[in-house]
C-alpha cells in the first residue's frame, strides 16, 4: 500500500457485501455501496477542478456522509481537513482560511451562518443523492505558495496553549506506518465490530476508520452527543456486539461510573485501547474487573506522531498497584529516546523529554516554518527528532513512565513542581472520580495552585480539610493545593481531554 485510498479499494474488493458503517441513526451501508458513493463524490470534486493536494474542509457531524466525504477526498488525491462541527463558526473559518481549502463539505443548514463569517466562498454546489449536503467552492486573493509534502493526506488542527490552532501535516506514509503497525501488533478476528467514539478531528479516529477498513470490520459511529452519554455507549456495546474500542480514559471512566455495566452484556469486547491522557489506577482496576475478558493496551503519542509507545496491561492488576501503568516501549515503526541536553546511555531512572523519529512523525506544521523548527531537535549525526514536550522516566524494565508535560511544570518558592504529580495523588483518592490541577500567577509573584475535584457518586461525602490531610501525607508541603473546587464534572474538550483553559476561567470569576 502506498496511500490510504488503497485500503478502501482493497476493502471493496475483499468484502463487498459486509456492513462497513452503521450511523448514529442506525443506517447501514456495505463496502460496495460505500465505494460507489465515494467514487461518485470523488468524480464531483474532479468535475469542479479539485486537484491533488488541494485541501478540502469537512464541516459535518459524525455520519455516513462524513465518512464518504473524507474517503472521497482521499480518492481524489486531495487533503481532508476535518473540524469540530460544534465549535464556534469563527474558529472553523480561521482553520479553513489558514490552509486555504479549495472546497468545503457542509450541512445545508450551516451555510448561512458560515458564509457570514467566511468570505472565501464563490459557489454552492448541490450534491446528487445527498440533499442535506452542499459543496462550497472557495478562492483566495493570495494563494498558498509554500511547498508541502506531495503525499499529504490530512491536516489535524491542534490548539496550542496560546495563539491560534496550528495544522499538523500528516502524510499517507505517516498514517500507513501507524495502521500497519496496528495490524501487526493486535490480533483482529475476521469480522470485528469497531466503535468510533473519537471525533474525526482527533487522531484516535485514524485507528477507528482505517484499521476497520483494512480488516473488513463494521464501524459503529458515535456522534458527539452519544460519545458524552456513557449509558447509551454501554447499551450500544451490547446491541452491536462491539469487539474493539479505542478511547480516552475520560470516556472509559464515565462508562464505569454511569454506564450501568452490570445491566448489559459486554462479553463481545475483546480489545480496549486507551490514549490521550493518564488512566488513573483505581478506575482502571474497576474497568478491568468489569471487563475481565478484555485485553487492554495503554497507547501513547501526540497528534504530531500518532502512537509511538505501547504497553499491554497484565491480565490481573496487582492489588498493591497504586500508580498508573507505564506508557511502555517504542513501537517498531519509530524510535523513541530521552533527551536532557543530550542523549545519554539508556538506563533505569533516567528522566527527560521524550523525543521521536521515524515513519509516523509529521513533516511539520502547515505554513509554520518557525514552529516546525522549534518542534524538532537535531542530534550530532544530523538526525531530526520531534520534541513531544512530555517528561518521562525509565523504570526497571526500561518501560517509559509518563511524568508530565514540560509546559505544566511550574516554580513555587524556588521549587519545581509538576502539576501532573499532584493530579496523580488526588486521582488515587477512593472518594474522587476525577481531579485536575492548574496553577495561577498572583500579582505578588507567588504561584497559586487550584485543584478541581469530582466526587465519586458511590463514596461518602468528603470535606476540604480531609483532602488537604490526604495531600499532606502524600505530597511535599510546597506542592499542596491552595484551594479545592468541587465540581459536578471536569470540563472536557471536544477530543475528551481535560479542558484546562476552562478551568483557568473558573478561577478568574
Amino acid at each position: 500500500m502506498v496511500s490510504l485510498k488503497d485500503i478502501l479499494v482493497q476493502a471493496k474488493e475483499n468484502y463487498p457485501n459486509r456492513t462497513a458503517v452503521i450511523t448514529p441513526e442506525k443506517e447501514q451501508i456495505n463496502y460496495s455501496k460505500l465505494f460507489d458513493k465515494i467514487t461518485s463524490l470523488s468524480q464531483l470534486l474532479s468535475d469542479h477542478n479539485i486537484k491533488a493536494s488541494d485541501r478540502i474542509g469537512i464541516y459535518l457531524p459524525k455520519s455516513c456522509d462524513k465518512v464518504v466525504a473524507v474517503l472521497a477526498t482521499l480518492h481524489t488525491d486531495a487533503v481532508y481537513v476535518p473540524v469540530d462541527d460544534t465549535a464556534p463558526v469563527s474558529r472553523n473559518a480561521y482553520i479553513f482560511t489558514d490552509c486555504q481549502v479549495a472546497a468545503i463539505f457542509i450541512l445545508d443548514n450551516l451555510i448561512d451562518s458560515y458564509k457570514s463569517t467566511f468570505k472565501g466562498v464563490t459557489d454552492t454546489i448541490d450534491i446528487p443523492g445527498l440533499p442535506q449536503l452542499k459543496l462550497l467552492l472557495c478562492t483566495y486573493d493570495s494563494p498558498v505558495v509554500e511547498s508541502f509534502p506531495s503525499d499529504l493526506a490530512y491536516l489535524l488542527y491542534t490548539s496550542g496553549s496560546t495563539g491560534n490552532p496550528k495544522g499538523v501535516m500528516i502524510t499517507h506514509r505517516n498514517a500507513l506506518s501507524f495502521i500497519q503497525w496496528c495490524a501487526e501488533t493486535f490480533t483482529f478476528a475476521d469480522h470485528e465490530i469497531f466503535s468510533s467514539i473519537a471525533p474525526f478531528h482527533f487522531d484516535l479516529s485514524i485507528f477507528d476508520l482505517y484499521v476497520s477498513l483494512l480488516h473488513g470490520g463494521t464501524l459503529i459511529l458515535f456522534d458527539q452527543k452519544t460519545a458524552k452519554n456513557p449509558l447509551l455507549i454501554s447499551s450500544l456495546i451490547s446491541e452491536y456486539k462491539i469487539s474493539v474500542m479505542y478511547s480516552t480514559p475520560s470516556v472509559l471512566k464515565l462508562i464505569l461510573q454511569y454506564g450501568k455495566i452490570d445491566r448489559y452484556d459486554h462479553s463481545s469486547l475483546n480489545l480496549v485501547l486507551f490514549a490521550g491522557e493518564v488512566f488513573h489506577i483505581e478506575p482502571l482496576k474497576g474497568l478491568k474487573s468489569a471487563w475481565n475478558q478484555v485485553t487492554f493496551y495503554n497507547l501513547y503519542g501526540p497528534t504530531e506522531t500518532n502512537v509511538v509507545t505501547y504497553f499491554r496491561l497484565p491480565e490481573i492488576i496487582p492489588l498493591d498497584q497504586n500508580t498508573p501503568f507505564p506508557i511502555g516501549t517504542s513501537c517498531n515503526h519509530v524510535e523513541c529516546r530521552i533527551w536532557e541536553e543530550s542523549f545519554k546511555p539508556i538506563e533505569k531512572g533516567q528522566r527527560g523529554e521524550l523525543v521521536v523519529k521515524g515513519a509516523s512523525v509529521m513533516p511539520g506544521y502547515f505554513k509554520q516554518k518557525e514552529k516546525t523548527a522549534a518542534a524538532f531537535l537535531e542530534d550530532k549525526n544530523g538526525q531530526k527528532w520531534y520534541r513531544t514536550g512530555d517528561i518521562v522516566e525509565l523504570d526497571d524494565r526500561l518501560d517509559y513512565i509518563f511524568i508530565g508535560r514540560r509546559d505544566r511544570m511550574v516554580k513555587r518558592r524556588g521549587y519545581r513542581i509538576e502539576l501532573g504529580e499532584i493530579e496523580q495523588i488526588l486521582n488515587s483518592h477512593p472518594a474522587l472520580l476525577e481531579a485536575a490541577v492548574i496553577a495561577n500567577g498572583l500579582e505578588s509573584g507567588e504561584t497559586q495552585i487550584n485543584a478541581f475535584v469530582v466526587l465519586n457518586s458511590t463514596s461518602q461525602p468528603i470535606k476540604t480539610f480531609q483532602l488537604k490531610q490526604y495531600c499532606m501525607t502524600h505530597l511535599l508541603r510546597y506542592m499542596l493545593p491552595d484551594h479545592f473546587h468541587f465540581l459536578e464534572a471536569i470540563p472536557k474538550t471536544s477530543t475528551h481531554k481535560v479542558d484546562y483553559q476552562s478551568l483557568q476561567m473558573k478561577t478568574h470569576h
